[in-house]
């Protein structure tokens, strides 16, 4: 089955993400008591974990739409996975041992689909990169593929 990349199939995605965010944050809060600066922090924080997690998608929707990734670092994406992987890591060794939850398991969501967004951009241009090459090797007459 292929799904269609679609505004409308993105914001329902986001809407989507959205509420699953809230309702775990309702389910991890629940019976805490909220005053007006918890409130106010939460609300920030939930609204970082939602921009940085969709930082990447413009990116691989753009991608993936005209099919080239020549125009992207190789060190820029290897190093946001390297990043990731650590603040992941990090994350969930401060939930192990030292019981810090209900942040570390918003920065594991984000970073867990910042770090899949990178992941997919380096498939698409290890792909395509691979692609343009046979291609260029083809109208040289160098391919003997």
């Amino acid at each position: 089955m292929k799904i269609k990349i679609t505004k409308k199939n993105i914001v329902i995605g986001l809407i989507g993400f959205l509420i699953f965010i809230g309702i775990f944050c309702g389910l991890l809060f629940a019976g805490k008591q909220f005053d007006a600066p918890n409130v106010a922090i939460q609300l920030m924080t939930s609204v970082g974990v939602l921009l940085t997690g969709t930082l990447y998608l413009p990116q691989v929707i753009h991608t993936i739409k005209v099919k080239k990734a020549d125009q992207l670092s190789w060190l820029m994406i290897s190093l946001e996975c390297i990043g990731n992987a650590f603040w992941i890591t990090g994350s969930a060794l401060q939930i192990a041992y030292l019981n810090i939850i209900p942040i570390n398991i918003a920065l594991i969501l984000v970073n867990l689909l910042v770090f899949s967004c990178s992941m997919t951009l380096i498939v698409l241009k290890y792909k395509w990169q691979k692609r343009d090459r046979i291609a260029r090797d083809i109208v040289s007459g160098n391919y003997y593929g």
